[in-house]
């Protein structure tokens, strides 16, 4: 989402945290675990549905041409490439209402909310609204967004970040940001030079602790973070880890290579990282949740619900050139469709002039019954027009 041409970037940092920022919308967790393969199809590490505290969530294997997706706690959305979005799971709170969204670019999911970015960079979410997290529509220039339960980050193109919701007034120091990810008590902003910024909800030895072991980072290409954890991806393909998971995924982190995505989900004290090998494959550390990656009722899930059998693409390097390929597909799209807008409502506008000329035509003492039903048809074509 970095507005710049890949061709042009001479720093080769920045280079590999823009292309770990495309391959990162392939993937996406929280309770569970979905990717977007290069062919547009979803995969997941659940069959077609699976119970969550008791509310049957639905993930949708048919879907097609999804550019990226994003999971909430019982829900999933799918951003097509004609910028339109696809929604299944629970919805009791409006977090999957987004099928008259249009032209986004990038999308986030808190626990119960939704949000997405359009192409003229305005901000637009749906869902759980307690703490002002969907308070958005004042934001411009965005170029991505990350969500918690009670919080939203907008990262903007100048590389500042704005925060609804639960504020962190830290943030509003923050320049150079090129990526941001949420926990549910802290936000952390990836910075062009390889360092990462962190803001806390409080202060208190945990966070302070997590805050310390962050400041130390470098040469980060791509972050991720979940509940009170934290993940950073080096330069080198290796991964880092702060917060609750450090303890529990260092060892297994400490093994990982040739890593170009990073993402973790789960639940306290049962957290698990996920990473996107060169090779398109897929690893994760951790435990994964029992109610979230195994059917008690299923010993085995085929190879698309197991983790360790994905495989996302066949070589990292050809990711560029595919991305482009689905941009400029997804551009000459929209383009169609403004283009079919822009007709219907020179319609419309033709057809209001009409009635308009009609109206005044027509005499008040006389044609009343008539002025009625024109300024009717009126009232309809505005409304059209407006939406």
């Amino acid at each position: 989402m970095i507005t710049v041409d890949d061709n042009n970037i001479t720093n080769p940092l920045l280079y590999q945290q823009i292309r770990a920022k495309r391959i990162q919308k392939m993937i996406s967790a929280q309770q569970f675990a979905i990717g977007v393969m290069t062919d547009g199809s979803l995969i997941s590490s659940i069959p077609n549905y699976v119970f969550h505290s008791g509310k049957r969530s639905y993930i949708a294997d048919s879907w097609h041409n999804i550019v990226s997706a994003a999971v909430g706690d019982d829900f999933t959305i799918g951003l097509l490439s004609s910028g339109k979005l696809l929604a299944t799971g629970v919805n009791d709170m409006g977090q999957c209402n987004v099928s008259n969204w249009n032209n986004i670019v990038s999308i986030a999911c808190g626990r119960n909310h939704t949000v997405g970015i359009c192409a003229n960079g305005k901000v637009v979410a749906t869902g759980m609204n307690t703490d002002g997290q969907c308070n958005v529509s004042f934001i411009s220039d965005a170029v991505q967004a990350t969500a918690s339960q009670w919080h939203t980050a907008i990262l903007k193109k100048d590389g500042t970040v704005a925060v609804c919701g639960i504020q962190y007034p830290e943030t509003a120091l923050w320049q150079d940001i090129v990526s941001i990810a949420c926990g549910y008590t802290h936000i952390v902003g990836l910075r062009k030079n390889g360092t990462v910024s962190i803001a806390t909800e409080s202060s208190n030895h945990f966070l302070d602790k997590m805050t310390k072991q962050i400041a130390q980072w470098s040469d980060i290409i791509a972050i991720a973070a979940y509940d009170d954890s934290t993940l950073g991806l080096r330069t080198d393909g290796t991964v880092v880890a702060s917060g609750y998971c450090y303890e529990r995924l260092s060892n297994e982190l400490s093994t990982w290579h040739d890593i170009v995505a990073i993402d973790i989900g789960g639940s306290i004290n049962n957290e698990f990282a996920i990473g996107v090998k060169k090779d398109g494959s897929v690893i994760f550390a951790g435990k994964p949740n029992t109610n979230c990656f195994k059917d008690s009722r299923i010993d085995i899930y085929p190879p698309k619900y197991n983790l360790n059998q994905w495989k996302l693409f066949d070589d990292v390097d050809n990711i560029d050139s595919e991305f482009k390929k689905r941009c400029i597909e997804a551009e000459r799209k929209r383009s169609e469709e403004e283009k079919v807008n822009r007709e219907y409502m020179k319609r419309l506008l033709d057809e209001k002039r009409l009635l308009e000329k009609k109206l005044a035509q027509t005499s008040w003492l006389f044609e009343r019954k008539k002025r009625k039903e024109i300024q009717e048809q009126i009232a309809v074509l505005e409304e059209k027009l407006m939406r």
